[in-house]
């Protein structure tokens, strides 16, 4: 879950999905992967995986959506589980805090993942 500043060349769009080209080093040369972020406001996206140039089709942009799902469902259960073992009541704050700020981004890409669903459903 981090937020980054929007740059690069969006390449493929899906939604609210960017897949941008990853350039490395002076010359910004292609470093042979793209960048898998949501929209998250006018100036940040939220950054949710790396794919290869090669397997960059909608249905493998799409399993590293959900890979990136399951990864947050499991921070989730960790920090509910923390939360429950804390009896410290700044510690039990501040896991509050971030278990609602997991749940947020985890539905929020969620609500985006179901939308292209819709969208590029064949049939």
């Amino acid at each position: 879950m981090e937020a980054l500043q929007k740059c690069g060349i969006t390449i493929k769009q899906y939604g609210k999905f960017h897949v941008r080209e990853v350039r490395t080093g002076a010359n910004q040369l292609p470093a042979g992967i793209l960048q898998i972020s949501l929209e998250h406001n006018a100036e940040e996206e939220m950054f949710i995986g790396y794919v290869p140039i090669n397997n960059s089709s909608l249905p493998l942009i799409q399993q590293r959506i959900r890979f990136w799902i399951m990864e947050q469902q499991s921070q989730l259960n960790q920090v509910e589980q923390w939360i429950s073992d804390t009896f410290d009541p700044r510690t039990l704050e501040k896991l509050q805090e971030l278990n609602t700020i997991l749940e947020i981004r985890h539905k929020e890409v969620q609500q985006a993942l179901s939308e292209i669903d819709l969208a590029y459903q064949v049939g």
